[in-house]
């Protein structure tokens, strides 16, 4: 699902940040951005905040990788134009 000219843009932005990552290959379920990608092409990544207890009503998370997620996030979306968002 993900486009991997964005992908690489925002590894090399976590790293540029020093914003510790990780990449993941899924094997199996879905995000929503699929239905953007598909029937309008525009590039997706996912990005997720690591959690424990995923599909419980109690998922917890260490508030370092919720703030460093929030970073990366941010960071990306600042580089962004529409330049290289035309690149993807």
């Amino acid at each position: 699902m993900a486009n991997p000219s964005f992908q690489q843009f925002a590894a090399k932005t976590a790293k540029k940040a020093q914003i510790s990552y990780t990449r993941a290959v899924r094997t199996g379920g879905g995000i929503d951005g699929s239905e953007i990608l598909t029937y309008e092409g525009i590039p997706t990544i996912c990005i997720g905040i690591p959690v424990r207890y995923e599909h419980t009503n109690y998922g917890m998370v260490a508030y370092q990788d919720f703030a460093d997620t929030v970073k990366l996030v941010e960071e990306i979306i600042t580089g962004l134009s529409s330049e290289k968002i035309a690149a993807f």
